[in-house]
């Protein structure tokens, strides 16, 4: 740092004039701003000359940052544009089964769970219809995100023009509590949904999925999506 030019501390609080007035002065390299006489910059900038000084001197009384920390995570989801422009529903539904599953997927992976799902449709023609809608509980898995996301695509049936384009994403999220619920049948899905996903992790992403996106797979939407498998769960 001792040979940085005055005029390169402009991101650390010297701007250019300053620069320029520190070189009037013979100050042209941080080490020289480092060893020059306190009273001197003092006199010329006012208590700015200590500040000037101490970038010299590589000093910050600033506090360092956490960037270790990961941003906030504010909603999760996936789109994809279907191999061809389709009215067929039982394709659609496939397809956006299997973009819930991957939502919800990513959703257990960060160790999540949310209660508004959004839901996008771009038509042949390019227009687009979007809506979204919550619930009062927490969800993460594909079918609950699937079952909202449908009620709200099928407020654009019967289709005027085939589909181009669907996604899906959650929002409204909040972190998984881990706790066990009462009732053996949301106790034996949580456990069930756990098992699939470390399936998954260890033989590749819908090592295991549901047979419903059969028609999805026909269709060639897992293969575009890069996701190739032969095991079926019902």
């Amino acid at each position: 740092m001792a040979s940085i030019p005055v005029e390169k501390l402009q991101g650390v609080g010297i701007g250019r004039k300053i620069s320029q007035k520190l070189k009037y002065m013979g100050i042209n390299t941080a080490r020289q701003l480092g060893e020059a006489d306190l009273g001197l910059l003092k006199s010329r900038f006012g208590v700015l000359g200590g500040f000037y000084k101490n970038i010299g001197l590589g000093l910050s009384e600033s506090s360092v940052k956490d960037y270790s920390g990961q941003i906030p995570i504010k909603s999760v989801g996936h789109s994809h544009t279907l191999p061809q422009d389709t009215y067929d529903i039982t394709v659609i539904r496939s397809y956006m089964l299997l973009l819930c599953e991957k939502t919800a997927a990513r959703l257990r992976e960060y160790k999540m769970k949310g209660r508004t799902v959004s839901m996008a449709v771009r038509f042949g023609d390019f227009d687009m219809y979007a809506s979204r809608d919550t619930l009062k509980h927490y969800f993460n898995s594909g079918v609950d995100i699937f079952n909202l996301a449908m009620s709200i695509f099928e407020k654009v049936l019967p289709l005027q023009k085939p589909v181009r384009l669907l996604g899906v994403s959650i929002s409204n999220l909040a972190a998984e509590d881990n706790q066990k619920y009462l009732f053996n049948d949301f106790e034996k899905k949580s456990r069930l949904l756990e098992v699939m996903d470390n399936i998954n992790k260890k033989y590749g992403d819908f090592t295991l999925r549901p047979t419903s996106l059969i028609t999805a797979e026909k269709y060639g939407i897992l293969g575009r999506c890069g996701i190739m498998s032969t095991r079926l769960i019902k």
